[in-house]
Order: structure tokens, then C-alpha cells, then sequence
């Protein structure tokens, strides 16, 4: 659809032949096609061949279980599995999408996981109570936040009883009637846990997902499951 487009464009189309001698042509087409219909406001609802959901990996866990012979591609520009540099300063601030005067600090110890606010600490989860660590991948328009924001949530929950969360039954206003699947019923309730964390909640706490975090989680408490599926989304089938 977007090569004829192109084509017939006075100035795009005698870039066809020199575009086409790339490697991944037809997924730049591809790319560039669903992008100016998803900007459009209303483009996509005169294409009854294409559906446009949100973007969660939830989602894209239930589609690759329910239909494994479509192929997935990542168009989201996004190929790292961390935090933008943007936010790579901030890999010691506890995440937390609710009202605070200050940030959220913590430090991850032999003994344990520590947070304070302003140098006063509040939060304290033992090591031998840290039981799973669970990857959440959040996304936004990008005006106030980073587009795309990976966290680690920490609980003293077996990934088990995190899978039998009420909230494991479905994020958001969707009901996606997995709950025979453990890992995404437990990354689900982690993500809605997640979102709700506040310094009251003293079982879990969410950290910045980067490679220093991950490398210390993995140091300190090698006896911590660590459940990564959220971030499948990230390769291409």
C-alpha cells in the first residue's frame, strides 16, 4: 500500500528503484505506512483490514498465543531493553506514579532493599522475603514522560500467588481470560501493582529497569525469580 502511494508521488517516485536496494525495504514501507494511518484521525477507521490496539505487552502475549502464525514486527523504534539515557539518572529513584513532594531513593543491599525520602527511611523489604522480581513495560504519548518506561517490580509474592491477584485477571477496561498462563497473569497483576505503589505498600516496591539495577538484583538475591516476558514485545517473529 505505501510503495503505490510513493509511487505516485512526483518527488518519491524516482526514489523507488534506490529504496528498494536496502535489505529491509518492504518493513520501512510497512513502518512508514502504519505511522502516517495512526496519525490520521481518522485513518484507520476507513481500513477494515487493519485494527489498532494499545500498545501492552499483555496484549501482545495474548495475540502471539492466540494466533502464533502471524508474523510481529517492532515498529516502535525502541530496541533497548532499559531505560533511555534520558532517564538513566534517575536509576536510584524508586518508581512512583502517584503525588510526591520528593523523590523516592533506594538502595539495594545484601540485607535487603532500602528507600528513603529525604535521606529518612521509610521502606524496608528484607532479602530473605524478596521472592520475585517481574519486568512491567509502560507507554505514553511522550508529553510529561519518557515514551516508553521498563520497570522492575520486587515482591515478597511468589510469582504464583502474584499470577492469583485480582488484578491478574485483566489491565485496563480488557478481560483477557488467560489465567491458565502463570508468567502473564503474574506480569499483569504486576503491572497494575505497580501503578498503585506508594510508600504505604510495604511487600513490593518498583526500581528503574537498567542494566546496573538488573545486574545488582541479580548479585545480591540470586534466589529472586525474575519473570522478562513483558519484554518479548522487543523482537521480531
Amino acid at each position: 500500500m505505501n510503495e503505490a502511494k510513493l509511487l505516485r508521488g512526483v518527488f518519491t517516485k524516482h526514489e523507488m528503484p534506490f529504496r528498494k536496494r536496502k535489505a529491509d525495504w518492504q518493513d520501512d514501507f510497512a513502518r512508514e505506512y502504519l505511522i502516517r494511518l495512526r496519525r490520521k484521525i481518522f485513518g484507520v477507521f476507513g481500513k477494515q483490514n487493519t485494527i489498532m490496539i494499545e500498545m501492552h505487552p499483555a496484549f501482545h502475549q495474548v495475540i502471539r498465543n492466540l494466533y502464533p502464525h502471524l508474523p510481529y514486527k517492532n515498529f516502535t523504534g525502541i530496541t533497548s531493553p532499559h531505560v533511555s539515557r534520558f532517564t538513566e539518572t534517575h536509576e536510584n529513584y524508586a518508581t512512583c506514579f502517584k503525588l510526591q513532594a520528593n523523590p523516592y531513593v533506594f538502595r539495594m543491599e545484601p540485607d535487603g532493599i532500602h528507600i528513603t525520602e529525604k535521606e529518612k527511611e521509610f521502606f524496608f523489604l528484607p532479602a530473605d522475603q524478596l521472592k520475585t522480581a517481574v519486568r512491567v513495560d509502560f507507554f505514553t504519548d511522550g508529553t510529561k514522560r519518557p515514551p516508553h518506561s521498563p520497570v522492575i517490580l520486587i515482591t515478597s509474592m511468589s510469582e504464583e500467588e502474584l499470577a492469583n491477584q485480582p488484578s491478574a485477571n485483566g489491565y485496563s477496561l480488557f478481560h483477557l481470560n488467560q489465567s491458565g498462563n502463570q508468567p502473564l497473569s503474574a506480569m499483569m497483576a504486576a503491572t497494575y501493582l505497580t501503578f498503585c505503589w506508594n510508600k504505604n505498600k510495604k511487600d513490593y516496591c518498583a526500581i528503574p529497569h537498567t542494566a546496573k539495577n538488573l545486574e545488582t538484583l541479580r548479585t545480591l538475591y540470586p534466589h529472586v525469580s525474575i519473570n522478562e516476558i513483558s519484554a518479548e514485545w522487543l523482537s521480531d517473529s
